[in-house]
């Protein structure tokens, strides 16, 4: 059977080994083990969407701190917590947990419990009388996050073999951002027309459909099938994962681009729309439109164009989507700072785009060497480690920095300080470009002796 992805046409024969040990909605059993091209795609779309709902409720807070602030009387250093440390934190430390549970157990079935808890969590937002109670929220939000991306991605590649696995990641990874959009322009003009509190509610509640769709519809996938090895490996000792995954030289330098770049990038995304709104003059409806549009678009854009690219470099040598990778961070340095510069709205929003799809190129190659690299039954586990740092590094410290950052700037820049204080970030793009190029020196070696 062949089907085609980022228009390579790959041979798949949907039957593993003529006896396996399976373990298929938590059921034990022995024998052939088939999914046929929908199923596959079904789980990978499901899986998206999944993430795209993610990312609705992760991203609602952002288009709304403007009218949380005046609301609560909230100062910059305040928004920053709420944005980065207040979901980070329990974020990064439920994530570990879970992935180890998500190993062994069925991952369907926490993915949709896990939706369950986050959804349920961005309703409450809108009831809260103060800082601490939406702190508390938040944090609920980052319990039940935690429990999305590492299981999915884990399922994923059970489904999708290695050849074709950058482009079924980049088009998971692709959700978040199509998640952006709705968030941003949806939340947005929901808090135009029904005010904040309200606009958390609408956008919460429907994660609890979809939670039932996900434990209803998908099926869980045998351990291992799509690399052909046997799914009975049990748990490893945390010792032992955590020193094989030390041992993995390109996934240490992998999860470092990943925490550099999600500093600067998150402190960026989680500002950006207040930025238009006080350097630009712009409105929170047109915020949530507009940049959602710039950001959102230019990240499926670069997210799936980028899964294209890596795949085919990736036919010529493994290393290639590194090397790619590591060009990407030099090059949109530029882009990034004649978007925070510039003094026009228009021209600030296309640079917003170009910059969002040139950085997103090397999604699908980052989460894919992970995966890569990694045995079949630490794999949430390598994701969760992944995230955790993540969370402490980039989504925890970028947007508290830049908020830190603006505070101390406003006695002399007023309204300005937010530009500046993004400006600064910004260089920190820099950085992840030497840690693909050393992830890269290692990727060879590190592909062979898993």
């Amino acid at each position: 059977m062949y089907w085609r992805l980022w228009g390579i046409k790959h041979e798949v024969h949907f039957v593993t080994q003529p006896t396996v040990n399976t373990a298929v909605d938590g059921v034990a059993g022995t024998g052939v083990v088939k999914y046929t091209k929908l199923s596959v795609w079904y789980a990978v779309g499901l899986l998206t969407f999944v993430n795209v709902v993610n990312y609705v409720d992760r991203m609602a807070l952002s288009i709304l701190l403007p009218a949380i602030k005046v609301d609560l009387d909230l100062s910059d250093t305040q928004l920053g917590l709420l944005t980065g440390i207040a979901f980070a934190l329990f974020y990064a430390g439920f994530g570990i947990p879970i992935a180890r549970w998500a190993d062994r157990g069925n991952r369907r079935n926490i993915v949709s419990l896990a939706l369950v808890v986050w959804s349920l969590a961005t309703s409450v937002s809108g009831a809260v009388q103060n800082f601490w109670q939406l702190f508390a929220a938040r944090m609920v939000v980052g319990v039940g996050e935690a429990g999305c991306i590492p299981p999915s991605q884990s399922i994923i590649s059970d489904y999708v073999p290695a050849k074709r696995r950058i482009g079924a990641l980049a088009l998971h990874n692709a959700g978040a951002f199509m998640g952006m959009v709705i968030g941003l322009a949806l939340g947005g003009w929901l808090s135009s027309q029904i005010g904040w509190r309200l606009t958390f509610l609408v956008l919460g509640l429907p994660g609890l459909a979809v939670a039932l769709i996900v434990r209803s519809t998908l099926r869980e996938p045998v351990r291992g099938w799509s690399d052909g090895v046997v799914s009975d490996q049990g748990l490893m000792p945390l010792k032992a994962v955590v020193g094989y995954l030390w041992a993995r030289r390109s996934y240490v330098h992998i999860v470092m681009v990943f925490a550099i770049g999600a500093f600067a990038t998150f402190g960026l995304i989680q500002w950006l729309p207040t930025f238009y709104v006080r350097s630009h003059g712009m409105n929170i409806a047109d915020v949530g439109l507009y940049f959602g549009i710039a950001y959102g678009v230019g990240a499926i854009l670069g997210n799936l164009g980028g899964g294209y690219i890596s795949t085919r470099l990736a036919a010529r040598d493994v290393r290639w989507p590194l090397w790619f990778g590591a060009g990407i961070y030099i090059a949109v340095l530029p882009i990034g700072l004649a978007m925070l510069l510039v003094s026009s709205a228009e021209a600030a929003l296309l640079l917003n785009f170009a910059f969002t799809t040139v950085s997103s190129l090397p999604a699908g190659t980052m989460f894919s060497t992970i995966h890569g690299v990694v045995k079949p039954n630490m794999r949430a586990f390598a994701v969760a480690i992944n995230m955790f740092v993540v969370s402490i590094v980039g989504i925890g410290g970028g947007p508290f920095l830049v908020g830190l950052l603006s505070d101390l700037f406003m006695p002399r820049l007023g309204e300005e300080s937010l530009r500046y204080a993004l400006t600064i970030a910004a260089f920190v793009l820099l950085l992840p470009a030497w840690h693909f190029f050393r992830a890269a020196k290692f990727l060879s070696n590190d592909l062979k002796t898993h």
